[in-house]
């Protein structure tokens, strides 16, 4: 059928049509898929992806049921925990022009609250940890300061955290992927504590990526042994008896 699609888009090259056109020309580009016709083994792998499908689905279920153990463990933990920072004054403060804000210090890159302790300004004040999410009781902050508090590309524009289940989700996505999840632990750190954000993470690896890339690996070469086996029963079916060699006859 590929192939016959092939030739057919051909034909409608012909015309000057240029919807005609524009179709031949789709057509024109799947002409590599033919490969998938003429490689035997590269056939075997699609079909392999194929029958591994359901039962890739229910690896995926599983996945979907370990982000949501660890995204709401997460979210008990550190809901909120992800938009402290070091400030200028103990509250925030009301300006005519600009509202109610509170000035971050710029100088301090670091989320605080846990292991990360403000220290003093670039004026040599001191400077108060405190979340423009959760003010001090009898102030309020605008949105336009909270706004300020994500800019910061050191805490990824305030994409990462725990606040609810799909940023949860992305945390722990990034984290299967293997890719930038100590510098979320750090991050953590600084606004927790020490030991608890390396246990969690530590473990969200070992379940989330090892153990859930094994069982995928491992569901696709049980496909690809079944379909090697069958390949090979039907080859040793449909090929033609062989006959056993005929003794010479000695004449006496």
């Amino acid at each position: 059928w590929l192939d016959f699609l092939v030739v057919v888009g051909g034909l409608f090259a012909l015309s000057d049509a240029e919807r005609v056109a524009l179709a031949a020309d789709i057509f024109r580009d799947l002409r590599p898929l033919r490969i998938l016709s003429a490689s035997r083994g590269m056939r075997m792998l699609v079909n392999t992806m194929l029958l591994s499908t359901q039962k890739l689905a229910n690896v995926l279920g599983m996945a979907l049921f370990i982000f949501t153990i660890f995204g709401v463990l997460g979210m008990t933990l550190w809901g909120g925990r992800m938009h402290s920072r070091c400030r200028l004054t103990k509250k925030p403060e009301f300006d005519p022009s600009d509202g109610w804000v509170w000035e971050i210090d710029e100088d301090q890159e670091r989320l605080c609250g846990g292991a990360y302790e403000c220290g003093l300004s670039h004026e040599g004040e001191a400077t108060y940890c405190g979340s423009a999410f959760e003010p001090p009781k009898g102030t309020k902050v605008d949105e336009a300061c909270r706004r300020e508090a994500r800019r910061s590309e050191d805490l990824n524009f305030g994409i990462t955290h725990f606040d609810h289940l799909p940023a949860a989700w992305i945390v722990i996505f990034q984290t299967v992927t293997m890719e930038g999840w100590v510098d979320i632990m750090y991050m953590l750190q600084d606004s927790y504590n020490d030991w608890a954000p390396p246990l969690y993470f530590c473990v969200l690896v070992l379940f989330g990526s090892f153990f859930l890339l094994n069982i995928s690996l491992a569901v696709v070469f049980d496909s690809f042994s079944k379909r090697h086996d069958d390949q090979l029963h039907q080859t040793l079916i449909g090929s033609p008896p062989v006959s056993p060699p005929r003794r010479p006859v000695l004449c006496p």
